[in-house]
């Protein structure tokens, strides 16, 4: 029936009227949320001959149909509305409006896909600096309390051995200045300490270490935990030339004299005897290093052997030389 009445009539205004029905047929298909393309293929039929019966129309519908469908395009994609119109000269024009609400939507949306994840305010996304910064705090907790309980040694053992040591020495704690001092307890590091006496008879002057654990290092505490490490003391005594003859010697467990050996270049060459002899009022444990075999009578007398039986644990070796050069040099 549509087919039939396009055919009678031909002229341009019912034309452009029967456009107007479409597309506010088109309009009422938005508003439902229906697919105008779908809508547009009703009206669509294969054997209409309008087309072929009315001339110079042709390129005209098609160039509006096209200019439809881009309209409807552009609809689906980005939310407009479609409004419709007749001009002056009879023409159809399309109106294209944006909805203010669905673009503020849509710029939403894409500010939120933006924002990366790993922004958010949230303490789930901070487990790796939090770890960095307990860590920090307890590698500080640990070197406050190592030093300090370093100190504290090192302050208790000066306070109970320093009336012995005033009685030998003249000056005990010089602290090397210009004038000399007593007293003082020099701190090379949070682990060593020294301690300089001069001014007795028989001795230029005597220079003691306290090696303590290096519990400042929380690495270090944690390896000590696994294989303990002791504190130490190292006590080395400048004899007068005159007062001492010229010989090497050193007492000691097995494997700490093996090692001294082999630091040491004055031990090497003039006790050629590495695997040590034994005494028979020294501990069982320990092992001695001689150049001169006559002269272990005269040092080690009742009253010394005694002194290493009863603090046995305690003493790692003794080291007498007239030829002490120190520690080999490490080699490169």
């Amino acid at each position: 029936m549509i087919s039939a009445f396009l055919r009678s009539q031909l002229d341009v205004p019912l034309y452009c009227l029967w456009l107007i029905a479409v597309a506010f047929l088109c309009d009422l298909n938005t508003v439902c949320g229906a697919n105008l393309d779908d809508d547009f293929a009703e009206f669509e039929d294969p054997d209409d001959s309008f087309t072929a019966d009315i001339t110079g129309s042709v390129p005209v519908q098609s160039a509006r149909q096209h200019k439809a469908e881009s309209v409807d395009k552009n609809i689906s994609e980005n939310s407009f509305s479609l409004n419709t119109g007749i001009d002056h000269d009879g023409e159809s024009v399309f109106h294209t409006t944006k909805s203010p609400t669905d673009g503020a939507t849509v710029e939403d949306s894409e500010l939120e896909e933006e924002v990366p994840h790993h922004l958010t305010r949230s303490w789930d996304n901070f487990h790796l600096e939090m770890l960095f910064v307990l860590a920090l705090m307890i590698y500080t907790l640990n070197f406050v309390i190592g030093r300090s309980k370093n100190a504290q040694l090192a302050n208790t053992w000066f306070s109970a051995h320093q009336p012995l040591l005033e009685t030998n020495f003249a000056v005990v704690g010089d602290d090397g200045l210009a004038e000399p001092g007593t007293g003082t307890l020099m701190k090379e590091s949070e682990h060593l300490y020294s301690l300089w006496c001069t001014g007795s008879v028989h001795c230029d002057a005597m220079l003691i270490e306290l090696r303590l654990v290096k519990r400042q290092c929380l690495f270090f505490a944690i390896a000590n935990w696994i294989r303990p490490v002791h504190d130490s003391i190292v006590v080395k005594v400048i004899m007068d030339d005159s007062e001492m003859d010229g010989w090497v010697m050193a007492v000691g467990r097995k494997r700490r004299l093996q090692a001294l050996a082999k630091d040491h270049q004055d031990l090497a060459v003039y006790c050629p005897d590495k695997r040590g002899q034994r005494h028979s009022y020294l501990p069982e444990s320990f092992m001695f290093l001689n150049e001169i075999p006559e002269v272990i009578p005269a040092i080690f007398n009742p009253l010394v052997c005694k002194f290493l039986n009863d603090f046995e644990e305690s003493i790692e070796y003794l080291f007498f030389s007239d030829q002490y050069s120190g520690p080999k040099p490490p080699q490169e």
